[in-house]
This record gives structure tokens, C-alpha cells and sequence, in this order.
């Protein structure tokens, strides 16, 4: 929260910003069966939640936006390699203790999966990914306002 110059207060909305946590993904395969297991592993997420929250319905429930393969090196133990995690990018922060949960327990595809990062607050991760700190400036390129605007505001935009 903060004001314009002309005295206006401020509240952002950031859009296209998701929760995400990393699983280690420990197979050697091809770029194509590497996407052929994250669409199955973002299907089944989706299914044992839905059994979790006890959701009945024709359609289920999406709970996984996406996943990505990206390389990194672990720092649970010791390596000195890079290896690939899968990056699963969620729709709703609230449901990430489950769903690292449901991963860690064994529900999903029948595996265990350790969750790197996914005790992380969304919103203290959303501050380290974009280099924020607390009582920064935010640098936007694209605002909108609601009306009415004040006076001040007025004068100085151009029509």
C-alpha cells in the first residue's frame, strides 16, 4: 500500500504470479517422455486433491497451473552436480502444505517425493523472486486506475 504523488492510494494486484515448490526428478529419459511424466504427475496431483478436499464432480479440479523442468544443484546432503527438478507451479498458494504432503506420503504415482522449497510463504517468495524488500519501491510499466481520478492527476495526464 502507498500513494501517488497526487495523494492517491495505492493497492497492486500482480497478475501471472504463482506459487511453486521443485521435486527432484531422478529419471534419465528423453525431452519427450520428460513432458509425458509432468503432464501424468500434474494429472495425478490433481486427482489426490481431489480426493483430500473430498470433491465430487465430473470435472476435477486443477490445482497444478504447470511444470518445468529446470537444473540446479540439490542442497539437501552433498553434490556437486546439477541435477534436473521439476518446478510445479500451483494455481492457489493454500494448497501447498497438502500437496507437498500428498507428494512426500506417497499418494501421488505411487512415489516419494522430497518438495524442495515449499515451505516457503508465497508472499516472501514472490519478494525474493523479484528482489523486493520490505518498504521498496515497486517499478511498474503497466498501471491502471480507477476513476474518479483526483484533480491533481487530472491536470498533469494527458487526454
Amino acid at each position: 500500500l502507498g500513494a501517488t504523488p497526487a495523494g492517491q492510494k495505492t493497492c497492486v494486484h500482480v497478475h501471472k504470479v504463482f506459487p511453486y515448490f521443485f521435486v527432484l526428478y531422478d529419471e534419465d529419459s528423453t525431452l519427450e517422455e520428460l513432458e509425458n511424466y509432468m503432464h501424468r504427475l500434474a494429472v495425478s496431483i490433481d486427482r489426490a486433491m481431489d480426493l483430500v478436499v473430498r470433491r465430487k464432480s465430473a470435472s476435477p479440479t486443477q490445482y497444478v497451473f504447470k511444470i518445468t523442468a529446470v537444473r540446479g544443484t540439490p542442497f539437501y546432503g552433498f553434490s556437486q552436480t546439477e541435477q534436473v527438478f521439476l518446478k510445479i507451479f500451483l494455481y492457489n498458494p493454500r494448497f501447498m502444505t497438502q500437496i507437498s504432503n500428498l507428494l512426500r506420503s506417497g499418494a501421488v504415482m505411487n512415489k516419494i517425493f522430497q518438495p524442495f522449497e515449499a515451505h516457503i510463504p508465497f508472499l516472501l517468495q514472490f519478494f525474493l523472486d523479484f528482489n523486493l524488500y520490505g518498504m521498496d519501491f515497486l517499478h511498474l510499466s503497466h498501471v491502471s486506475f480507477r476513476s474518479p481520478l483526483p484533480e491533481s492527476l487530472r491536470q498533469i495526464t494527458p487526454s
